[in-house]
């Protein structure tokens, strides 16, 4: 349990108790008090100053390769026309703020953590500029291709990692130290490059290739599944391609739903940070096997929620809520995975 003694000091205690307080005191506020979320007006009001950001430099972009689209709050206009088709929107946010989580745990100058921390958030603006400007060039065809769009992400996301990669190199041993503080088997992130290598292949499976494929069969099983579920309960629901169908409403799906990004990092992690032995592909198929249940009952209580409610806006917010709680769970997951079974050489 060398872990969680690590990350239940006492130094760190005051950090986690606060943390845990200040969630309760948010819960008995939103329930008991506020009509409304308080916090996520706040997080939506910064992201919409970031945004509008970009799109200052996306039309500039546009502008230079002689477009004659432009983008006014976050609508794509040609000559005076609204497009749709395409909304401007942040991209790689998770990756960014995993990165910058990355910065600030290594052991280095306070400084140069921020200046670093400033240069990614620089090359993030341009890359999300640069999508969002191929995005709205594409919108003015007849009939875009956005499938396209998967190339800047891809590259940008490649651009960001090896900025990253520099971070490493030049505090390798800092980084390293930390890792086998927490039982992590460093052994594998000594070979840098093969690391880097690892990644640039889960960038490219999902980021890029994945944007080609549709995962029908997946989203089927899912839909099936839950009304199995839904069955059992008392609710019934038609399975129709990408929707789930109810009597008071329905819930649509996109791949982007699968959390197939989320089970990927999750794999790559179980197998970067293993022992060669069968730990790793037992534990790795009874993740992605739980984490494929969560999103199932995560379909089930959506589809619940709308046929009591009809209240699609809210089931947006629980929508979101479970997307949290997959990620927590996944956390978790890694930590089971470094105490019981990344050191087990059996």
């Amino acid at each position: 349990m060398e872990l969680l003694n690590i990350i239940f000091r006492k130094k760190y205690k005051v950090l986690w108790i606060s943390t845990l307080v200040l969630i309760l005191l948010y819960v008995v506020l939103r329930i008991f008090i506020f009509d409304s979320d308080p916090i996520i007006p706040l997080l939506s009001s910064l992201s919409n100053s970031y945004l509008l950001l970009i799109e200052k430099f996306a039309n500039q972009l546009l502008h230079y390769f002689g477009s004659t689209v432009t983008i006014e709050n976050h609508t794509v206009i040609l000559n005076n026309v609204k497009l749709d088709g395409f909304i401007p929107e942040i991209r790689l946010i998770k990756w960014m703020a995993l990165f910058l989580f990355l910065v600030f745990i290594t052991k280095t100058s306070f400084s140069r953590r921020i200046l670093f921390s400033f240069l990614l958030i620089l090359v993030h603006c341009l890359i999300v500029s640069v999508y969002v400007a191929v995005g709205a060039y594409l919108s003015g065809f007849s009939d875009p291709i956005y499938s396209f769009l998967s190339i800047p992400i891809t590259l940008g996301l490649l651009i960001m990692v090896t900025i990253l990669f520099y971070w490493f190199k030049r505090h390798k041993e800092a980084i390293l130290n930390s890792l086998s503080k927490l039982k992590i088997n460093t052994k594998r992130f000594e070979n840098g490059y093969r690391v880097m290598i690892i990644i640039y292949i889960y960038i490219i499976l999902s980021s890029f290739l994945f944007e080609f494929f549709e995962f029908r069969l997946w989203i089927d099983f899912l839909f099936i599944s839950a009304q199995k579920i839904l069955a059992l309960m008392g609710y019934e629901a038609v399975v129709e391609p990408y929707y789930l169908i109810g009597a008071n409403g329905s819930i649509s799906m996109i791949k982007g739903c699968l959390g197939f990004q989320t089970m990927l990092l999750f794999t790559v992690m179980v197998f970067l940070t293993g022992i060669r032995n069968k730990y790793r592909w037992i534990y790795t198929l009874a993740g992605l096997v739980f984490l494929n249940v969560v999103n199932i009952f995560r379909f089930v209580f959506l589809f619940i929620h709308i046929q009591k409610h009809g209240d699609y806006i809210l089931a947006m917010d629980i929508h979101d809520m479970y997307n949290y709680i997959t990620y927590f769970i996944v956390f978790i997951l890694w930590i089971i995975w470094f105490e019981k079974f990344a050191e087990s050489t059996s």
